[in-house]
Formats: structure tokens, sequence, C-alpha cells
């Protein structure tokens, strides 16, 4: 593993350096590797699973990539899938919440994403989420907020 650096952008107001010195269409996430620089959350992605080849999420057989095991579509959907049960609860909303009943393919995939070592890692919990949905409607967002030191 690489030495590395983490900086959160602000992303409803970024800075003209990131803009600059990274990508002046300001997509995140950003890699920087000398001159080098990745942005895109599909590109880094692609990036990263070609540099760590021993935990490769789009395996070259295509067998393994038909297996049950989560893949890189799964992780690049994760993000956005998770955000609904967690807007449901925010709102208060039950029109938006998955029940099994009604999404049991959804609900299935969920819970098992939710069992994957990576996603633990990195899963909001809901009462944080909501947090920082209330902060993003006041327009005072804290994208630091998760961030445990």
């Amino acid at each position: 593993m690489f030495s590395h650096k983490t900086v959160n952008i602000h992303l409803q107001d970024k800075s003209e350096w990131f803009l600059v010195e990274n990508t002046p269409i300001g997509k995140v996430p950003t890699i920087q590797l000398d001159d080098r620089i990745f942005f895109d959350s599909l590109i880094v992605n692609y990036y990263l699973d070609i540099m760590y080849p021993e935990t490769k999420l789009n395996p070259d057989d295509p067998y393994q990539l038909a297996s049950d095991k989560p893949k890189m579509v799964d992780l690049n959907v994760w993000p956005h899938m998770m955000r609904i049960p967690h807007l449901a609860y925010s709102f208060s909303n039950q029109e938006v919440e998955l029940s099994p009943d009604r999404f049991p393919a959804v609900t299935s995939w969920i819970n098992n994403m939710e069992k994957v070592p990576a996603v633990q890692q990195t899963n909001l919990d809901k009462d944080h989420y909501k947090q920082f949905i209330e902060s993003y409607i006041a327009k005072k967002v804290d994208y630091d907020v998760f961030i445990e030191e």
C-alpha cells in the first residue's frame, strides 16, 4: 500500500485549487499520482481494479464474473441504493421504504451487500445520514460529519 492523503471536497463550493489542479469539471473522487490524475467514480474504480489485481472486482474469467460475489457494478450502485432506506427514515416517508414484500430482490441484494466487509466499513448509520440531509437542506453541509479521527 502506498502512502496517501485524503482531502474532502465541499461538493457545493469546490475550491479553486481543486478545480485548477485536479479537474476543471470538478468530478470526485480524484486520485493524483505525480502528474497523472484520475477522476470520477467509474474511472477511479477501474484504475484501482487494474492496480490491485489480487482483489479484482471485474474478473477476466466469465465464470468468476457470473458468481454471487459482489462485483464492481454492485459497489458502484451501492452508494445510491443505500440512500433509499436512509431517505425514507430521514423524511419519515413510508412511500419510499423498501419493504421485502414489495421489493424482495432489491431488499435481498441490500441485505447481502450489507455483509460485504468494505460496505460495513463505510456504511452510514441512519441517524448520521438524517443529520447530513438536514444540514444539506439548510445549505450548511459539513462533509466531514462522518469522519472519525
